[in-house]
C-alpha cells in the first residue's frame, strides 16, 4: 500500500511541476491569461463552480457554528 501511495504522490508532484513549468513558459512568452480564463469559463463554467463551493462552505459554517 505504501508503494501505491508513493506512486500517486510521485505522479501528482510531477503534474504540479509540469503545470508550473507551463505557466512559467506562458508568462515568459506573454500569454494573455484573461483570454484563457474567459475561454475556460465559457466552456466549463469555472466561476459557477467556484461560487457554488464558496456558498457550500458558508452553509456548512453556519450549521456548525
Amino acid at each position: 500500500m505504501i508503494k501505491g501511495w508513493k506512486l500517486v504522490i510521485g505522479i501528482s508532484f510531477a503534474a504540479i511541476i509540469l503545470g508550473a513549468v507551463c505557466i512559467g513558459v506562458g508568462l515568459l512568452t506573454g500569454a494573455d491569461f484573461e483570454r484563457i480564463f474567459t475561454t475556460l469559463d465559457q466552456r466549463y463554467q469555472i466561476v459557477a463552480y467556484f461560487n457554488w463551493l464558496l456558498e457550500s462552505v458558508e452553509a456548512v459554517k453556519t450549521q456548525l457554528f
